[in-house]
């Protein structure tokens, strides 16, 4: 029997994981398309993203739609179905993904714990941060940090 070379084998896992990535990215692309898209101005473009920066600026503290409301200068139908169309996700949802982004760079740079990164991050009840962080980042916050050691 005729050994195979290390390389061949190893170029056939590069070759596997590259089409899993495009076939999730084709997978992303492919629910985008049944969204209905809404015409947007420049001056939309800008107001949605004053609205993505609010949000990165208060991470631990999430903004009111009012508030956003009145940053975008929109109604709020418009500024979700935007926010949407233009992120590929809700305002909440990418708030909470921005914030569990943050959590694990807390945990894994700044060597923060569970609870200090959890109350950082505006979490009163740390068995809901870590359902949270579990959702978004795939491993509950105590095994993320502990595979860092």
């Amino acid at each position: 029997m005729k050994q195979e070379e290390p390389g061949t084998l190893k170029s056939y896992h590069y070759k596997l994981k590259a089409m899993e990535l495009l076939f999730y990215l084709f997978q992303s692309l492919s629910k985008r398309e049944t969204s209905a898209y809404q015409k947007m101005s420049e001056s939309d473009i800008k107001s949605v993203y004053k609205v993505r920066d609010k949000i990165v600026s208060s991470l631990d503290k999430p903004s009111t739609i009012a508030e956003l409301k009145q940053i975008a200068g929109m109604n709020e139908l418009k500024m979700r179905t935007l926010f949407t169309q233009i992120f590929g996700m809700g305002i909440y949802d990418y708030y909470q993904h921005l914030r569990m982004k943050e959590a694990a760079r807390l945990l894994r740079d700044e060597k923060l714990s569970v609870s200090e990164a959890g109350y950082q991050m505006g979490f009163e009840n740390l068995s809901h941060f870590s359902r949270v962080f579990e959702k978004h980042i795939g491993k509950r916050p105590k095994k993320y940090s502990s595979e860092l050691k």
